[in-house]
């Protein structure tokens, strides 16, 4: 059996730069991932594949991003082996923080790891690409500038140091519906934004000034609430609030632990769930990779 953290991400903006032939969308973010973490058990059977978890609304079978991810990897390398994935869940569903993509890169590293195949990091992310566009960046593991679908990765250096607080209203949001109800004006330029411009080694407090993501704009027409937490939010003093990823959650920067920790207290007197978190950038697993 082998017992696996599975963390979550939030993106330090998103900037939606076009639609593509594919009906996907060429985008420009900064993934940071965070140490709220999921448990991932793998457990060795004779055949076939099963994944349980604790959580009513994530899918047991072929839905689940673990379960197609291990689909994959079995027939990537051929191993007429089963297993068996044991989920408990602490990352909101459908929340904009990844929980399902790291779910799944967790099962390609953690079955890598224990069938000790030799798969490379650039072989577990290619078959990563096949499931989704986030989970090549757990693979990547590390805070990273992402292209394309968000598959294209640059290593970034986060300097500073900060608070993240997560603030979730208990809303599930479809990722495929909010891309689809986003609107990208013709007019609109990244140039200036710091999307725009990599830089491998960025400080937090020039990051804050550009906090944007352009898929609040179809979120907020139906969720008011959003607007709602991240003016909360700075109200309470945070630096920058933004939703993470197609939301629900919106996340602010502190850079002040204590203040952090009592507006959390206050969030979850208001009803709703808050995460108080840091920034993280070690997963043994990836760092054992090639």
């Amino acid at each position: 059996m082998l017992r696996l953290k599975s963390p979550a991400k939030i993106n330090l903006g998103l900037k939606l730069i076009r639609k593509r032939e594919d009906n996907f969308h060429d985008i420009a973010t900064i993934f940071q991932m965070i140490d709220l973490h999921d448990e991932v058990e793998l457990v060795e059977r004779e055949k076939g594949i099963s994944v349980i978890t604790d959580h009513p609304q994530v899918p047991d079978g072929k839905e689940n991003l673990a379960f197609k991810a291990a689909e994959l990897f079995l027939d990537r390398f051929n191993i007429e082996k089963g297993i068996e994935i044991r989920i408990q869940k602490n990352i909101p569903v459908a929340a904009g923080l990844g929980g399902g993509s790291s779910n799944a890169a967790s099962v390609l590293m953690g079955l890598n790891s224990l069938w000790k195949t030799g798969a490379s990091r650039e072989n577990l992310i290619s078959i990563g690409e096949q499931i989704g566009s986030d989970v090549p960046f757990f693979i990547f593991a590390t805070a990273a500038f992402g292209e394309g679908r968000g598959e294209r990765l640059k290593k970034i250096t986060l300097l500073g140091k900060y608070s993240i607080l997560l603030v979730n209203p208990r809303i599930e949001i479809s990722t495929a519906w909010a891309y689809r109800n986003a609107r990208i004006s013709l007019t609109k330029s990244v140039k200036g934004n710091i999307m725009s411009n990599f830089n491998p080694a960025v400080h937090i407090r020039d990051i804050l000034p550009s906090l944007e993501n352009d898929l609040e704009s179809g979120v907020l027409r139906r969720y008011r609430v959003i607007a709602d937490i991240k003016g909360w939010l700075s109200e309470c003093g945070a630096e920058a609030s933004c939703m993470s990823g197609s939301g629900s959650t919106v996340f602010g920067i502190f850079l002040s632990e204590k203040r952090a920790f009592d507006t959390c207290q206050k969030a979850t007197d208001l009803g709703w769930d808050c995460f108080l978190t840091k920034p993280t950038t070690s997963y043994p697993l990836s760092d054992d990779l090639s």
